[in-house]
């Protein structure tokens, strides 16, 4: 009975993995085709241009660093470092994307010097957690876990989620475009997704 069910367990894994790697595949191809829409888009400045495809190449290396780590969490050995190194990669590359963003719509914001202390102070707090376990740690069976000032980095992500909607209306008092809301609506609801996934663990 026991074997059964451990059978039962693998299997499920298995599937949940192939589902898992199926909705990966379905949102990088979607990433393409956004990438290819900004380079046939002739209202875009090249700045703009710039930012987006600064913005979209930042999304599928995320997308491909947390498809890597649900592949690594739980194998043990040699690629337990390499899970280290994908968390550190995937909390520290995550609050870039919203300075991207914010690019695509402004040339400078108010908020840049913020960033421009918060965001490599996030990289340095993340450096951090792979020796203190703040952010995250690994156990020895190479599973991950929040670590218990995981709220720190959460906070990170809530001001630049405030920044992205702040530099979006700064924007929208000067002038609006419908294309332009949709690529907010999209990047922000992808932000969003982003930390609510990596809140659910």
């Amino acid at each position: 009975m026991i074997d059964r069910l451990w059978v039962f367990n693998q299997r499920a894994a298995v599937n949940l993995l192939d589902y898992y790697t199926t909705i990966e595949i379905i949102i990088s191809l979607f990433i393409a085709g956004l990438l290819a829409l900004v380079y046939k888009n002739s209202h875009y400045s090249k700045q703009q241009k710039r930012s987006c495809y600064w913005s979209l190449g930042l999304l599928l290396i995320i997308n491909l660093i947390e498809w890597t780590s649900v592949m690594l969490d739980g194998v043990s050995g040699q690629y337990r470092i390499w899970l280290v190194i994908n968390k550190f990669l995937n909390y520290s590359l995550i609050p870039f994307l919203g300075y991207f963003v914010i690019h695509i719509w402004v040339r400078h914001s108010k908020y840049d010097r913020l960033l421009a202390v918060l965001l490599p102070g996030n990289v340095l707090f993340q450096l951090a957690s792979i020796f203190t376990g703040w952010t995250f740690w690994i156990d020895q069976n190479s599973h991950y876990h929040q670590g218990r000032y995981y709220i720190v980095y959460l906070f990170i992500c809530i001001i630049v989620m405030f920044a992205i909607v702040s530099a979006y209306h700064q924007f929208e008092q000067k002038t609006f475009s419908g294309n332009r809301l949709f690529v907010f609506y999209t990047f922000f609801v992808v932000f969003l997704g982003i930390v609510i996934q990596e809140v659910s663990g």
